[in-house]
């Protein structure tokens, strides 16, 4: 069960994965019209886009600069522009940091707490983030998911598939019990 556990994150992190290749590519879209946009038109179109994308559960994309500034966080955008380095959670953990340290490395996952929509500001939950460095524009370009999330969805992948085997199970003995009848009136 634990490998099987192990194995559902892995799939949740590709997932993310591909969610970030989709980014990538409307970065590198934006990226190719700026001669003809300009610049700061070509990324703040970039960055309108990123801000509409949304996947499982209401997860989004962030983007910050390598100077720990969040470019763009839909759900936080008062915090847009500011500077993020001393942001940390109860573990004492630097997200913003962690993320630009990943993505400068090569692009990643990391592990961290943040608060949840919907609950107190000072409430942290664990969350599974991938990030990746969009070098061009040097920007960071992030994703992550709550792990209540994925291990709630793994819970309800384990019971469907405890259910559809009972059910098998039960119809095979129902059969039998009825072929078993059928046998015996003759």
């Amino acid at each position: 069960m634990i490998t099987e556990k192990n194995r559902f994150f892995v799939q949740h992190i590709n997932k993310s994965k591909v969610v970030l290749q989709t980014a990538e590519g409307i970065l590198k879209y934006y990226y190719s019209q700026q001669d003809k946009m300009g610049i700061e038109k070509a990324q703040e179109s970039a960055l309108k886009v990123l801000r509409q994308m949304r996947y499982e559960d209401g997860n989004y994309i962030w983007v910050n600069t390598l100077e720990y500034r969040f470019l763009m966080h839909p759900l936080l955008e008062t915090v847009e522009g500011q500077d993020m380095s001393q942001l940390i959670d109860p573990d004492g953990i630097k997200p913003i940091i962690v993320a630009t340290d990943t993505a400068l490395a090569g692009g990643g996952t990391f592990k961290y707490s943040w608060p949840k929509p919907g609950y107190p500001a000072d409430k942290f939950f664990p969350k599974i983030s991938y990030v990746f460095l969009f070098k061009p524009w040097k920007w960071v370009i992030g994703t992550g998911s709550y792990v209540d999330y994925i291990e709630s969805s793994f819970i309800n992948y384990i019971l469907y598939r405890f259910f559809f085997t009972l059910c098998c199970i039960i119809i095979v003995i129902l059969i039998s019990i009825i072929s078993i009848r059928k046998i015996t009136i003759k």
